[in-house]
């Protein structure tokens, strides 16, 4: 459908006048981004031409294999009229005992009137520490959605982010996680409202198990020329053992009176009442759990 994917170093050069503006910025938030920015050693450009009105959706489907050692860049744009779903998968490439980095960063920009819509699978192994950021800009009328599922992984630190620079943009954070072992997550979803009658809301729900560890950190601000804007939160973690551990943190910064925001968090483990009358009707202990889990 028009959709133009290359590598990102090829991109460089044949699409200079659209890559620059996105790749020289120094506004660097801490020392991975500066890292990142020097060494990325492979990279992903998904561009979407401007359009004369909107179309149905343009699904690409990114299989990333993860070696010992990657720094990614994967940098997406969506011109006006725009419409795209890009799904990210990350598996590891073989099994192995040797520790493995990744250092992964996504950049969107959603023109006027532009929908994207990015979705990442990580199935990362065991050996795996990896630290994913993710930055969308959304500018007037514009809709950024992420989704994001973690299931492996030794370490994993993810950083969302979405500035609704434009009237009438708007976006969504949905994450899952499951957590086993001594697998460690630090997730931080974040929404930054610039501009009047923007929309967000952050959604994310886990699962650990063993001595897994989560910080589950979501931040909405709305700035003073943000009038009339929403920004909701909600953030639950279902503990599975007694040694597991989870955090949720929400905060809302807020400079504006006429918006409404809210956020909610909870965490706690399996409602032992469910899991009896699951049991009196037949289920084992571990098919109710999993029921109970899989109903969360």
């Amino acid at each position: 459908n028009g959709v133009i994917i290359e590598d990102l170093s090829v991109a460089a050069s044949k699409y200079e006048d659209v890559l620059r503006p996105l790749m020289t910025s120094s506004d660097f938030r801490h020392k991975l981004d500066a890292l990142h920015s020097a060494f990325w050693n492979s990279g992903i450009f998904v561009y979407a031409p401007k359009r004369k009105s909107e179309e149905t959706a343009t699904h690409v489907t990114l299989q990333l294999q993860q070696n010992q050692t990657e720094i990614v860049a994967i940098v997406v744009v969506a011109e006006e009229n725009t419409n795209i779903v890009v799904t990210e998968s990350l598996t590891e490439t073989a099994a192995t005992d040797c520790k493995a980095y990744r250092l992964e960063g996504v950049g969107i920009k959603a023109a006027p009137n532009s929908t994207v819509k990015f979705a990442t699978l990580q199935k990362l192994g065991s050996n795996v520490n990896s630290t994913i950021v993710r930055k969308a800009l959304a500018e007037t009328d514009s809709t950024v959605d992420w989704a994001d599922i973690s299931i492996g992984g030794a370490s994993t630190r993810q950083e969302t982010v979405t500035v609704l620079n434009g009237e009438g943009a708007s976006s969504t954070i949905t994450g899952a996680f499951f957590g086993d072992g001594s697998q460690q997550l630090d997730i931080m979803a974040k929404e930054v409202h610039n501009a009047r009658n923007t929309k967000s809301s952050i959604r994310i729900k886990g699962a650990l198990q063993g001595k897994a560890k989560a910080i589950v950190q979501s931040f909405t601000k709305i700035m003073k020329t943000a009038a009339n804007s929403e920004g909701h939160q909600k953030a639950n973690v279902l503990l599975l053992s007694d040694t597991a551990r989870a955090s949720p943190i929400p905060k809302l910064e807020i400079d504006n009176y006429d918006v409404k925001a809210s956020h909610e968090a909870a965490v706690g483990q399996l409602d032992s009442e469910k899991l009896f009358y699951l049991m009196s009707r037949g289920l084992s202990s571990r098919e109710a759990v999993t029921l109970v889990v899989e109903g969360f």
